[in-house]
Formats: C-alpha cells, sequence, structure tokens
C-alpha cells in the first residue's frame, strides 16, 4: 500500500447528474464537462465495492487515458496489469479496459456495470451485439454511455430513447451555460454545467469556431448532417 486512493473531487454539475442515474445513462455534454473523469470515478467505486466493470473507447489511445487516471487515482494501492488491461480490485473487483475498434475485444468477459467513453463513435454493435446481452444477465446491471455528440448517429438514437424507459435517463449539458444572442454569447448559466471551466475560453472557442462546430462540440447538441462538423478543428 503506498498510498490511499483519491478520486477527483466532482463539480457541482457531476454531482447532480450521479445524483439522477438511472439503471441506462446516456449522458451527452460539451467538451471539457470532464465525463472522463466521472466515469473513472464510477468505475474505481463499483470495483471497490466487489463489481467487474467494463470500460470501453473508441480507440487504444482514447482507453489509455482513462487507465492512466484510474491508476494515478488509486495511488499504488490496487493491481494494474498492463499485460491484460484490467485492474484487479479486493473482493473479486475489477476494471476491464478495451478498445472496441472491434466490437468482440469485448466479448468473453462478465460484468455488471459499462461504461462507453466517446460513445458516439464506437461501432453501435459493440453495444447492441455484445454489450447489451451481458449486461441482460443481471437485473442490477447498470451503463453508462457518455461523450459529445457525432451527428444523429446510434448514441443520438438511444439517447433520444431513454426518454421514454423508466429506468433509462439522458442529458444534454453545455460544458458551461450559455446562448447566442445577436450573434453574441450570453452567458446564462446551467444546473449541471462545469462551474471551473473558465468563460473566457468559452468565448475565445465561440470566435474562432464554426457555428456548428461550437454548437456540438461545447452545446452537446445532436446535429443533422454528421459529416458537416468534425472533431478537433
Amino acid at each position: 500500500m503506498t498510498g490511499a486512493i483519491r478520486l477527483p473531487a466532482p463539480h457541482k454539475g457531476q454531482i447532480g447528474v450521479r445524483q439522477q442515474a438511472k439503471r441506462h445513462n446516456w449522458l451527452s455534454a460539451g467538451r471539457r464537462w470532464r465525463k472522463t473523469t466521472m466515469g473513472v470515478s464510477i468505475a474505481v467505486e463499483h470495483a471497490l465495492d466487489g463489481w467487474s466493470v467494463f470500460w470501453g473507447a473508441p480507440t487504444y489511445d482514447q482507453v489509455r487515458i482513462a487507465w492512466q487516471d484510474a491508476e494515478y487515482a488509486c495511488g499504488g494501492n490496487i493491481q494494474f496489469l498492463k499485460s491484460e488491461m484490467t485492474a484487479y480490485f479486493p473482493n473479486d473487483g475489477r476494471v476491464i479496459f478495451r478498445s472496441l475498434d472491434d466490437p468482440d475485444n469485448a466479448r468473453g468477459h462478465s460484468f455488471k456495470l459499462s461504461i462507453f467513453d466517446e460513445v458516439a463513435d464506437i461501432k453501435p454493435r459493440a453495444y447492441y451485439e455484445v454489450v447489451s446481452p451481458i449486461l441482460a444477465n443481471y437485473t442490477d446491471s447498470i451503463f453508462w454511455g457518455i461523450g459529445t455528440p457525432k451527428g444523429r448517429n446510434w448514441f443520438f438514437q438511444e439517447w433520444n430513447k431513454a426518454r421514454d424507459w423508466s429506468d433509462s435517463i439522458c442529458w444534454q449539458i453545455p460544458t458551461l451555460g450559455c446562448e447566442i444572442v445577436n450573434n453574441q454569447l450570453i452567458r446564462k448559466p446551467h444546473p449541471l454545467e462545469n462551474p471551473e471551466f473558465p468563460w473566457s475560453e468559452l468565448v475565445n472557442e465561440f470566435d474562432t469556431k464554426p457555428r456548428r462546430v461550437f454548437a456540438q462540440e461545447y452545446l452537446a447538441e445532436f446535429l443533422e448532417g454528421e459529416g458537416a462538423v468534425f472533431r478537433n478543428i
């Protein structure tokens, strides 16, 4: 034991989302809302309680970000085996980290909690054909699909359907609350925003990015015409 497990302190928006969470959770939030940070905390907390957790992301590089965050938070108390990309916790808890560039990477595992990071960029087969059937084995299983939109693909479809089910919930949360009035960005606080994100940074993004890019990436809006907006412009 080399140190205590110290998970990042959640901001007010993250606290609000977690208080509202249900069995199936679809979170569309703007860049820098710290979605991955919240997801890592959820994964580690459940693994500490003895849960088997699956963490999936579109690419290995994105998986590695969550792996490093979780390893740092655990402070040397938990066994992280990079050869298996699995963290082993007491009471048989574990977090299995996998890239879902091949959806079949999730096969062969059993877990009660699954978190898809940057869910809009994950192939839908990973959810429909692999992960969802595994979670269906447990009546108390939990799913989180977190990310920023990418048009109106399968993420939008599931996000939209969540409104009709009592065990599901969806959120659309801007990085920082605002509205566009006469082509100007006006501050309008949102109850679930990231209050730690600087307003000046958001204004700079608004002034330097195409409106559609800003709306998708920072207001977390699902826009029609997926090909019209690209990441990292």
